[in-house]
């Protein structure tokens, strides 16, 4: 007979004999038919019309729609669709899309780099695949939009900066600064909320804060200013009234101040992420309440512990937003990882660890895991056989899955809480892969049916069944 505790090391060390290629795990199952389907979202058609005229134009400088200027965002995303579309030949779904995955690996990179770290090989992976399976991160890893890009971008300066502390070293002084101009180049002026104040305060609580008047770092500083404003600037040549127009505009729509003109505005209540947070970072989030128990218990060693800089940029961010009038489900997403973090942290404590007071809370936050996970697993199951036409291979999926989680309930029973987690990534992955294979592209094309159905109704015209309707200017598959 093997032993539990053998039997772990055996998974536990396969994972870590392939390291960083565990990363393409995750990486593969968020690519699946990346290209597929209409637009996600309002923003998507947005983004394929701007890219399309860059690349048509050539005018990499101001962003347009139908040709009028549409500068909301600094363009640093739509350039790296721009070079995409050119490299493949023609701007599409897959084009636009393509930037995010390839932040999403740099997330998921950089959780796997701190993760090791801060608990070994075991925390990085176990990190990665909390990150990667949290319903936020694989949908904005799949939308063409700016937010991935500067969310990785964050959340690279983050760990750059705590790396930096630890150790001074120019490549990595010089890499933070370079990160920090990208950010700032996909959003502007939201990473001063994301990054700097964490950081301000980081340094202030550690008793660092003049660390900032010294030579290099004001040097690097202006050298990044005039980095990040170049855009800015060369708008400003261009088109003095207009390039100050969407400036105010934008900077002072996420607090309110009607500055000039009026833009789409998602105001919510201060509560608002306190709630979203739980369906956001399904399905781990039913481990949120033991994670605050568990730092707040060791709330004092925080100070002097290396977990500082991932407990207070994120309870600091939380909060900003939190406060901030304007609210949308992905301004939170540069944070998740450090949560991915702190719940693996939990994880691998109350795991390994055989006397603990928080043992029993723990065993009742799996079995909420282990019932979520159920829900999620029946609902994909649910969607094969009411939506789809060709049901064989997804259903072969969902019945491995199934399989594959009666065994994690099992290894859950036999109180082999770890390598239960660890087999439910295999449960989760045959989600995604249904998520990612064929729900988003499904319900990409629903979206749009019902809303030309709404067209259509207002128009007093007969709604047809077939996808004819399909083949309008926004939403069809677009070719340079």
């Amino acid at each position: 007979m093997i032993s539990e505790k053998s039997f772990l090391s055996f998974i536990l060390n396969f994972f870590s004999q392939f390291k960083l290629w565990i990363l393409f795990v995750p990486f593969f199952l968020i690519s699946l038919n990346i290209g597929g389907g209409l637009a996600k979202l309002p923003v998507e058609i947005r983004s394929i019309k701007i890219v399309k005229g860059m690349v048509e134009t050539n005018d990499l400088l101001v962003p347009k729609i139908d040709g009028k200027p549409y500068i909301t965002k600094p363009p640093f995303y739509h350039w790296t669709a721009s070079y995409i579309s050119y490299f493949f030949g023609s701007v599409s779904w897959y084009s636009i899309r393509i930037p995010s995955l390839i932040a999403a690996f740099l997330m998921l990179f950089i959780v796997f780099l701190w993760g090791k770290e801060l608990g070994g090989d075991h925390l990085g992976i176990l990190s990665v695949f909390i990150t990667f399976s949290a319903y936020l991160f694989v949908v904005l890893a799949r939308r063409g939009a700016p937010d991935m890009i500067f969310s990785a971008s964050c959340f690279a300066c983050l760990y750059i900066f705590q790396k930096i502390i630890k150790r001074y070293n120019i490549f990595l002084f010089v890499s933070f600064f370079f990160m920090f101009s990208i950010a700032f180049l996909a959003k502007a002026h939201v990473i001063f909320l994301v990054v700097v104040l964490p950081i301000l305060l980081i340094l202030a609580v550690k008793k660092r804060l003049r660390r900032i008047f010294s030579f290099d770092i004001i040097f690097m500083s202006l050298i990044t200013l005039l980095v990040s404003v170049s855009w800015y600037w060369l708008l400003y040549l261009w088109n003095p009234d207009e390039a100050m127009y969407w400036f105010l505009l934008e900077g002072g729509q996420p607090f309110d101040l009607k500055i000039v003109g009026e833009t789409a505005q998602h105001f919510k209540p201060f509560y608002y992420y306190f709630f979203r947070i739980w369906d956001l970072f399904l399905p781990f989030s039913v481990f949120i309440p033991i994670t605050f128990f568990f730092f707040w218990k060791k709330r004092k060693m925080l100070f002097s512990d290396e977990w500082t800089y991932v407990v207070f940029p994120f309870l600091i961010v939380f909060l900003c937003f939190a406060f901030i009038p304007a609210k949308q489900p992905h301004y939170i997403l540069p944070i998740l990882p450090l949560l991915s973090l702190m719940v693996g942290r939990v994880i691998l404590d109350q795991t390994e660890s055989s006397q603990n007071q928080m043992k029993r809370f723990f065993y009742w936050s799996t079995v909420s895991y282990m019932v979520v996970l159920f829900i999620m697993v029946s609902g994909a199951a649910f969607f094969i056989i009411s939506y789809l036409e060709y049901k064989f291979v997804p259903l072969l999926i969902i019945i491995f899955s199934v399989c594959i989680y009666l065994f994690s309930i099992r290894l859950f029973l036999l109180e082999k809480i770890q390598l239960s987690i660890y087999f439910s990534f295999v449960v989760l992955s045959c989600f995604f892969i249904i998520f990612c294979g064929y729900f988003e592209e499904w319900k990409s094309y629903d979206r749009h049916r019902k809303r030309s159905q709404v067209t259509f109704y207002f128009n007093e015209k007969i709604v047809k069944k077939d996808l004819s309707f399909f083949n309008f200017k926004d939403c069809e598959s677009i070719y340079g």
